[in-house]
């Protein structure tokens, strides 16, 4: 499911089943009547597309549901075709068999590309149409009817490419702003109908998940966001209730980006100190720690000081006079040897940065902190 909400470019396509009728009763049936057989057809198609692994069921405009459906685990177009009959047979069957109404399943051709599956819905819809002429209660084919012609392909404007970068740098403002504008530029095309936008709608979800997923986010974390809410987004109310849904949804995937991204320069800060802890002694530098986690210098400083909050002189020195208090309280050792120890060497000048750090010379700290505890050193340094 995860590949299909748009995580890999996939071939895909989709189907509508749109109920032929509803029973006639004197009075007129109920709206509570009609929402219930529309439930539960809903979870019949729901529960009968199972069988296709990665099968998504959204409920479209008035009396229609789209199937989603990969295909990229069938061998060739032919299999696709022949798989896609059989699954909307049976889903025909099945609410024949349970509920009092029938269904008509319009089928259109598969595509590869995400931006292409309005194209693959205007096919079935119009593959559905041909009910007036054939009668309902059956599967038709794009294949087999005369189909609308290919319509333009959406989110081909610039704003699409500013919204995938907004989301892959993480900036949720600059995400928003783009998707109001793509939004825009959708609504106010005169031949978009409702349906069509919806399915519009979970393209650009698509083109977001791809974007987060570039920019490293969990793929699992991703396919959680995306198939806990999917069913949602498609079934808004409204407009506004729609453009809520999907800011929402894209707020939440840069969420995800920023979340994957600090992850990531913890992970690679814990290295850098692990590495300057294991040779705080050595003649280390920023460079050398830089080389270690695989980071240029210059970004690997501005890291550093991000995730430790002091920039990396200030923490190798530290670590250095943890260590060298540790070896004045509990040692014999000379301060010559000691600055040896940790990493400096001149001593005069371990003299100086002591001095500056902690207000007392080597000497004068060794003796006013109780230089006589001798006791050993190992495991007692604090950074």
């Amino acid at each position: 499911m995860a590949e299909f909400l748009g995580l890999s470019s996939l071939p895909r396509l989709v189907m509508v089943a749109a109920i032929d009728r509803f029973p006639e009763r004197p009075g007129g049936l109920l709206e509570a009547e009609r929402q219930y057989l529309k439930n539960r057809v809903w979870h019949i198609l729901e529960k009968t597309a199972s069988e296709w692994q990665g099968s998504l069921v959204v409920p479209g405009l008035k009396e229609e549901f789209l199937l989603l459906l990969p295909t990229e685990h069938l061998p060739d177009r032919a299999g696709v075709r022949e798989k896609a009959i059989s699954l909307g047979k049976k889903l025909c069957e099945k609410v024949r068999e349970l509920t009092p109404l029938t269904i008509t399943v319009g089928v259109g051709r598969p595509v590869i590309e995400v931006g292409q599956l309005s194209r693959s819905y205007a096919e079935a819809a119009a593959a559905a149409e041909y009910r007036l002429l054939y009668g309902g209660d059956q599967v038709i084919h794009a294949d087999d009817v005369t189909v609308l012609p290919r319509s333009r392909e959406p989110f081909g404007s610039p704003a699409e490419q500013n919204l995938a970068l907004a989301i892959r740098l993480g900036n949720k403002e600059a995400a928003w702003r783009h998707l109001s504008h793509i939004m825009a530029e959708v609504i106010f095309r005169q031949e978009v109908r409702p349906t069509v936008l919806k399915v519009k709608i979970l393209e650009l979800i698509s083109l977001a998940t791809r974007s987060a997923l570039e920019a490293g986010a969990n793929p699992d974390e991703i396919a959680e966001v995306m198939l806990s809410g999917t069913t949602e987004l498609a079934s808004g109310e409204s407009l506004n209730d729609l453009q809520a849904k999907v800011k929402e949804k894209i707020g939440v995937l840069v969420d995800k980006v920023v979340q994957a991204r600090e992850q990531r320069n913890t992970n690679l800060i814990d290295r850098a100190v692990k590495f300057i802890k294991e040779n705080y002694h050595r003649d280390i530098s920023l460079e050398d720690v830089a080389h270690h986690v695989y980071l240029s210098p210059c970004y690997f400083s501005r890291l550093f000081k991000q995730v430790q909050g002091e920039n990396f002189i200030d923490y190798l020195t530290r670590v250095r006079l943890e260590v060298a208090k540790d070896l004045l309280l509990h040692t014999d050792l000379s301060i010559a040897e000691i600055a040896a120890r940790v990493g400096y060497k001149d001593y005069r000048y371990f003299g100086q940065v002591f001095k500056k750090i902690e207000g007392y010379t080597p000497t004068i700290f060794r003796k006013k902190m109780g230089g006589e505890d001798k006791g050993g050193s190992e495991n007692c340094y604090r950074f």
